[in-house]
């Protein structure tokens, strides 16, 4: 095991990470364990102190596609993105949806939209 930094949030001192790229997020409000793929992104994290789990998953570009909330082996929640690209391929918008276990009759509800500018520079963007 080894002690990496973080400094995604305030709270957060530092991850511990182990042989099987298994993690323990240490912070002033509670912990957490994750899970990451081979590229670094984070595939599922177990939160103690709110008994779930979150299942993370990523498309073909490496763009989170969906959320999932456990807790035992029931599903409770999903966010599912759904992206717009530009002309050269970078998503310029995400689209959150959201379904609810307790209220699953709506089906997904809009939650929220990112939107990013991007600018290239020179002739060729890529």
């Amino acid at each position: 095991m080894y002690l990496r930094p973080v400094c995604t949030s305030q709270y957060e001192l530092f991850v511990i990470e182990n042989q099987d790229r298994h993690y323990l997020r240490i912070s002033s409000k509670n912990y957490d364990t994750c899970k990451f793929n081979d590229t670094g992104q984070r595939t599922e994290c177990f939160i103690p102190v709110q008994d779930a789990r979150y299942v993370m998953k990523y498309d073909e570009n490496g763009r989170e596609t969906d959320w999932l909330v456990y807790t035992g082996d029931v599903l409770h929640g999903k966010t599912h993105f759904t992206y717009e690209e530009n002309e050269n391929g970078d998503w310029t918008v995400q689209h959150a949806t959201f379904w609810n276990s307790t209220k699953s009759d709506l089906g997904f509800i809009p939650l929220g939209e990112t939107y990013r500018i991007i600018s290239y520079f020179g002739s060729d963007p890529h």
